[in-house]
């Protein structure tokens, strides 16, 4: 586990979970709180545990950890394991043992997904300055199952233009002068990506946007 802690940038996690904790208490002890299941095991010194499976399906197979520590990740990582069989018998010649080893690792790949944002783009009229009504919000809400992780949402929206004209360019066909999106100050707002697209942040579109045309 405390390679897991490492790999999976669990630690980094555990610390904004619980930022008043000094760094020596991000450790195995705090990261099993995060284990839940009705499996049995038992905590060794070196940072691993030894799970218990019986007949009833218990071990490790119902043990898991809280998904909370893999919000907002899309990192991969391995949990090592040794698997230890032992199966007893009793002789007429007294009671025999015998046990077979494996060592492995469980390949855990995290997929994150994204919350559809709620993004709305009416239409305008105008000829060279057309103040536009483009503007969205996340629906995210990781912050919160997290139990905060300092931010409002763990996702970021980007709004992209493109093609405008119908030219596959941000150009006018006909007088090559290019369209350019502005605030109220006549500031170039957005990024200018090329390839006929332009992009902006959220920030970008809490003011009002311009978008000045071609003569």
């Amino acid at each position: 586990l405390t390679t897991m802690i490492d790999d999976a940038q669990i630690r980094q996690r555990l610390k904004n979970l619980h930022p008043t904790l000094p760094d020596a208490d991000i450790n195995v002890d705090l990261l099993l709180t995060y284990l839940v299941g009705d499996g049995n095991y038992t905590k060794n010194t070196n940072g691993t545990i030894t799970v218990y499976v019986d007949g009833r399906n218990q071990g490790f197979g119902s043990l898991r950890f809280r998904g909370t520590l893999f919000l907002d990740s899309n990192v991969d990582f391995k949990l090592p394991f040794r698997a230890r069989v032992r199966d007893r018998a009793v002789l007429s010649t007294g009671t025999m043992f015998v046990e077979s080893e494996q060592a492995g690792e469980y390949v855990i790949s995290i997929e994150g997904t994204a919350d559809v944002p709620a993004v709305y783009a009416n239409n305008v009229n105008g000829s060279t300055s057309i103040r536009l009504d483009l503007n969205g919000t996340i629906t995210d809400t990781d912050d919160f199952a997290v139990g905060g992780l300092g931010r409002n949402q763990s996702e970021t929206i980007y709004y992209f233009v493109k093609f405008l004209n119908g030219t596959g360019s941000f150009e006018n066909a006909s007088t090559l002068t290019l369209y350019s999106f502005v605030n109220a100050n006549g500031d170039v707002v957005g990024f200018d990506a090329g390839g006929g697209t332009w992009y902006f942040e959220q920030k970008d579109l809490l003011q009002d946007l311009y978008l000045n045309t071609p003569p």
